[in-house]
């Protein structure tokens, strides 16, 4: 009778997991052979990984591309600053999960999952100035207003689609190689 209870322990355990005071059966898988030295040195090393793509960093485009029609609600074809602020809850509430009035890296990538995380990563720290892992109000205005300024290329004070189409960085090395070609 004995016997047939250890079998019985040893069967539940094995099915149920490590327990307390079972550290006898379930000790820690047995090492696995070395491989000789003559093994080891007839194998190739490894590959090196493949380089990642170089992105470009966050553009105009980029940011506030997805936000165009928002942005212009008076059906102008234009952007401005003043647009920023007047639509500034329907840029950042979103992304405020929290309603902490910061955003956290996650809030700000997770509302972005679509685009390249490494570009939304690269963008969140262009827009956190003082560091701490947060996008505040004033840096997320801040950051919308330098990516108006950075499109606006004739200076005129307001972003038409052409000239936001043109600061997109992904574009550019294929506008030079055709503009090369001819």
């Amino acid at each position: 009778m004995q016997r047939k209870l250890w079998y019985f322990a040893l069967g539940a355990s094995a099915l149920l997991g490590p327990t307390v005071g079972c550290s006898q059966l379930h000790s820690a898988p047995p090492p696995t052979a070395a491989a000789s030295p003559t093994e080891s040195a007839a194998r190739p090393a490894p590959p090196d990984p493949a380089p990642a793509p170089v992105e470009p960093p966050p553009d105009p485009y980029f940011v506030l591309g997805p936000y165009f029609d928002i942005l212009d609600c008076d059906r102008e074809g234009l952007i401005d600053t003043g647009q920023i602020d007047e639509h500034f809850t329907q840029l950042f509430g979103p992304l405020d999960m929290d309603r902490s009035r910061n955003l956290t890296p996650g809030e700000f990538i997770h509302h972005t999952q679509h685009r390249s995380r490494s570009r939304q990563e690269a963008a969140f720290k262009m827009a956190d100035k003082d560091g701490d892992d947060l996008v505040s109000v004033n840096e997320f205005l801040a950051f919308y207003y330098g990516m108006v300024e950075a499109a606006d290329t004739n200076r005129d004070g307001e972003v038409d689609l052409q000239e936001l189409r043109a600061s997109d960085l992904t574009r550019k090395p294929a506008a030079a190689a055709a503009q090369a070609e001819h």
